[in-house]
């Protein structure tokens, strides 16, 4: 990866994303972040606003704020960070036994009561991230008490995970179908609240999410990564059990070799490696180097539309496989692979000169995206920031 790649990305991410989102994706009136923007550029104006969003950029602003060389940016990015944050824990939390709810109104209203798995992640997410930025120990006290929402009403003593939420009038969602994905965003955050606190207990919840894909949803006759299973964590029957993602095994690779790297766990670099490689042999158009958006698991392709969030997953399993692959030559050949994967984002998708971008092609490589969602910027700066880390610790090879 050469000088120029990495200007390009510094650029982007400094120059064009975060100024723009700064100035038309932070609710100026209400507090909070815009749910979305219209292709021009401007808030897309919707009646709600997901907690999942608040999370995302909170996570943005505050990593942001650590690694802008620019002193007077980290400034702004770290109070984006705050407004946010304080959005967040002011209008979402329903209390111990209902968790943080999934929306709220754009003035901060509760509207949809339901309480996710998937967002109870990125608040712990989002809180480590905050404390790492700030040490505020209010963040830790959320974490603490999310936690505690989690394994009290929704953890799954008999098979092992958490249910999928509580329903809008408080019910227990238990499947099936039951998840994986917000699993692979639980110990994306575990690892995250580690990094910032350096407490061992985040690493022993890890270990059992490690332990939960390791034995259930990985499938290791042909390396597959399951989307959907029954309460059992057995593949789902027919069609629906052979669906996965590429995204998600890029994805999940990249978090297992980081589990692997901090919890000391070989078996995590192993079976990472696997996931990575089905995906980068059945999942990714080779004219194109991008990766498709659905397949199966004998690798034929039922989705072969291309979201932006897989592409940036591909190039943090990429960075991952470069420094935790099981050879030399694996390694060197993942290497090679992350500037490509960069300049296939900018090609296909990024609008010129601006922070913006489209978020969706079709199977002909055709743009059909009708707005930008704010989530996906926390995919492309944490693919960004991952690059710039790899590169600088790199710059002699």
């Amino acid at each position: 990866m050469s000088a120029q790649t990495r200007h390009k990305i510094e650029k982007w991410m400094f120059e064009h994303a975060l100024p723009h989102w700064r100035l038309h994706g932070v609710d100026h009136a209400h507090g909070g972040f815009t749910e979305r923007l219209a292709l021009s550029g401007v808030p897309d104006a919707v009646d709600y606003k997901r907690i999942r969003v608040q999370a995302r950029q909170i996570y943005v602003f505050s990593h942001a704020a650590l690694i802008d060389p620019d002193p007077a940016r980290q400034s702004t990015w770290r109070a984006a960070a705050k407004q946010g944050f304080d959005f967040l824990t002011q209008n979402y939390w329903q209390g111990p036994a209902r968790g943080w709810a999934k929306t709220v109104t754009p003035e901060g209203r509760l509207l949809d009561r339901a309480a996710d798995s998937y967002d109870q992640a990125f608040v712990l997410f989002a809180c480590a991230w905050h404390y790492r930025l700030s040490q505020d120990a209010h963040a830790l006290e959320i974490v603490n008490q999310t936690l505690d929402f989690l394994d009290q009403r929704l953890a799954c003593t008999t098979h092992g995970g958490y249910f999928d939420g509580l329903s809008d009038t408080g019910q227990l969602l238990q499947g099936p179908p039951r998840l994986q994905n917000p699993h692979m965003h639980m110990l994306e955050a575990m690892l995250a609240l580690h990094q910032a606190t350096g407490d061992a207990a985040y690493l022993k919840r890890g270990a059992h999410l490690f332990e939960l894909f390791r034995t259930r949803f990985f499938d290791v006759k042909t390396h597959s990564l399951g989307e959907y299973f029954s309460l059992e964590w057995q593949p789902m029957e027919g069609p629906q059990g052979q669906i996965v993602e590429p995204g998600h095994h890029f994805e999940w690779s990249w978090i297992l070799h980081n589990y692997a790297k901090l919890a000391g766990e070989p078996r995590a670099h192993e079976v990472s490696y696997l996931a990575f490689e089905f995906a980068r042999k059945h999942g990714v158009h080779a004219g194109r180097n991008l990766a498709y958006d659905e397949i199966s698991r004998s690798g034929e392709k039922l989705r072969a539309t291309h979201r932006l969030w897989p592409q940036t997953e591909a190039i943090k399993a990429y960075i991952s496989t470069a420094e935790h692959g099981p050879s030399g030559d694996i390694r060197a050949a993942a290497h090679a692979r992350i500037a490509p994967a960069v300049d296939a984002i900018f090609d296909n998708y990024f609008i010129p000169d601006s922070g913006l971008w489209n978020d969706q092609l079709d199977a002909s490589g055709k743009s059909v995206s009708a707005y930008i969602p704010a989530t996906s910027l926390y995919h492309l700066f944490l693919a960004f920031a991952e690059t710039l880390r790899f590169y600088d610790a790199n710059k002699s090879i």
